[in-house]
């Protein structure tokens, strides 16, 4: 249903717009990226639960191709890895403080439709479908134990790529993005069986500044600074078990993720 009403929305603003389609050519990207990693869990009351910062490098690739005269397809792919600092409490209020290997895979399909406006305004509008998979392994000290979390969803976005004009080398990318079935499987070491919750998924969005310089005829250096926003409610509260007997109840709290970080790369035209 979400998806569905990104693709209808961006129809609508096609036609509301004074525009004449331009050809697109095929191309392809690959580089690299370092991210300001910044996540926060929310107590029931609204006040600090924990949070987790430090800095991720990644890789990053894509490849578009026109389809027919009007609309070009894409994909995009992300891969960040590193370990960040943890600092909190448990569930049961004991603070925590600690290291958590991070593990951030992206990958995304974007539907575009290339436009150029009566006023030489360059700009894409564009609906796409994408998976996200988070993997967080907070680690264990001499008092308390640590955890193995997955989350996971698909998302629906919509977004607009938006140049001054036609040879401008900057080149501004916006988009909203909404998870889908959003959940988390967390390993408590064997210290309670293994859990899966529903989150709730609320607007998130991306916005991006990109800067190219020509290399040659077919060759672009591109640097993307970036600001990313993930926002999931809290889940519904489920029993706990040990041995399949309840031993309590649990809770995934409320989270926002505020990263920034520059991405580099080359991307190939023909």
């Amino acid at each position: 249903m979400i998806f569905s009403f990104y693709i209808n929305l961006l129809l609508f603003l096609i036609l509301i717009f004074p525009h004449q389609t331009i050809a697109t050519d095929s191309s392809a990207y690959f580089g690299f990226s370092i991210m300001d990693f910044a996540y926060k869990e929310f107590r029931e009351d609204g006040g600090l639960f924990n949070r987790e910062d430090g800095i991720l490098p990644g890789i990053l690739a894509g490849v578009t191709k026109p389809v027919g005269q009007w609309w070009d397809l894409a994909g995009e792919f992300s891969y960040y890895s590193n370990d960040v600092n943890y600092n909190g409490q448990t569930q049961s209020g004991f603070p925590f403080e600690t290291r958590t290997d991070e593990k951030l895979f992206d990958l995304a399909l974007q539907l575009k439709r290339q436009i150029k406006t009566s006023g030489h305004l360059n700009y894409k509008l564009y609906a796409g479908l994408g998976y996200h998979l988070w993997k967080r392994d907070i680690q264990s000290t001499a008092t308390v134990s640590g955890l193995f979390e997955t989350y996971e969803w698909w998302y629906g976005q919509l977004g607009a790529k938006v140049a001054p004009s036609e040879k401008s080398n900057w080149v501004v990318d916006f988009r909203l993005s909404h998870p889908i079935n959003a959940n988390i499987k967390i390993n408590f070491n064997g210290l309670f069986d293994d859990k899966k919750l529903n989150l709730n998924g609320q607007l998130s969005g991306r916005l991006s500044f990109a800067w190219q310089a020509q290399l040659s005829h077919s060759l672009k250096f591109i640097a993307e600074p970036y600001l990313e926003y993930w926002h999931l409610g809290r889940s519904t509260t489920e029993t706990l078990t040990r041995n399949g007997q309840t031993v309590g109840h649990i809770f995934e709290p409320q989270s926002k993720t505020l990263n920034y970080g520059i991405m580099i790369y080359l991307m190939y035209a023909k």
